[in-house]
């Protein structure tokens, strides 16, 4: 297993090109996040591992050897980092031919398979003005509202913002969002996730006092509209098929499914 040079990640692209529809490994290919890549072979690699924080992706062709040099990095490097950002499970994500690979790299760890949905915006079905409530402030995401130092729940939106990132100030020149504040609590948030390249992910989060009132079809739509306006054409929406509530969302406000995906994951 080699450290593949950033230089040349090009040559690992076709291996990940079946998990086109996570943006991940485009984002660390693309250089618009730091990433390891590893691989089998640095001229004409036919497997690749690569991760940001809890998330690995296994692309290609592993072999025996690979598949136990990449289960010595997952335990020694990968799972304690996250455990470290107090991380309450790891995912797993790999090309369909790599499933049985992805299986034997996770034995006797404490995995399970499930299901995940990928959707993706169409169009935007929900004006979301008639929906804001007039007691409700809806604020874009920036360094105003950071330094605001009597907002209630900054702090995990600090913490969503850096999960991907290597500081605030890096998660503020690539990604946006919009949050509802109602007394100076954060009571819904919507964040871009990987924005680059003309595409994004969408990650998006209710206080619980305030779930099931429609608060998060404003911040969504809402959201949409700035990934539009600022050039997005790739919108992307990811979550547990179990949870039908956020698809039920996603859909609603002209998202469409994409993918049905399997995921091995694992609580740390």
């Amino acid at each position: 297993m080699f450290i593949l040079p950033s230089s040349s990640y090009e040559l690992c692209r076709p291996l990940f090109a079946p998990l086109d529809h996570h943006l991940g490994p485009q984002i660390v290919i693309n250089g618009s996040l730091p990433g390891t890549v590893l691989v089998d072979d640095l001229a004409a690699p036919r497997a690749a591992l690569t991760w940001l924080k809890h998330r690995v992706y296994l692309a290609g062709a592993p072999d025996p050897a690979f598949l136990e040099m990449a289960r010595q990095v997952l335990t020694e490097t990968i799972l304690p980092a996250a455990q470290a950002a107090k991380r309450e499970r790891y995912l797993l994500y790999h090309v369909p031919a790599a499933a049985e690979q992805a299986a034997e790299l996770l034995h006797g760890l404490g995995f399970t398979q499930e299901w995940r949905l990928q959707l993706e915006m169409r169009a935007l079905k929900v004006d979301w003005r008639p929906l804001l409530p007039e007691k409700m402030l809806l604020q874009q995401v920036d360094a105003w509202l950071l330094r605001s130092p009597r907002m209630i729940g900054k702090d995990a939106l600090i913490q969503a913002l850096t999960a991907e990132h290597p500081s605030l100030e890096d998660a503020l020149q690539r990604e946006f969002g919009y949050c509802l504040i109602r007394r100076r609590l954060i009571i819904a948030r919507c964040l871009s996730e990987y924005a680059g390249q003309g595409r994004c992910e969408f990650g998006i989060v209710t206080h619980p006092d305030y779930r099931k009132q429609g608060l998060a079809t404003i911040v969504a739509c809402a959201l949409v509209e700035r990934a539009q306006f600022l050039g997005f054409t790739r919108i992307g929406w990811h979550c547990w098929e179990k949870n039908r509530a956020s698809s039920a969302l996603a859909l609603k406000i002209g998202f469409e499914l994409n993918q049905r995906y399997p995921v091995l994951t694992g609580r740390i």
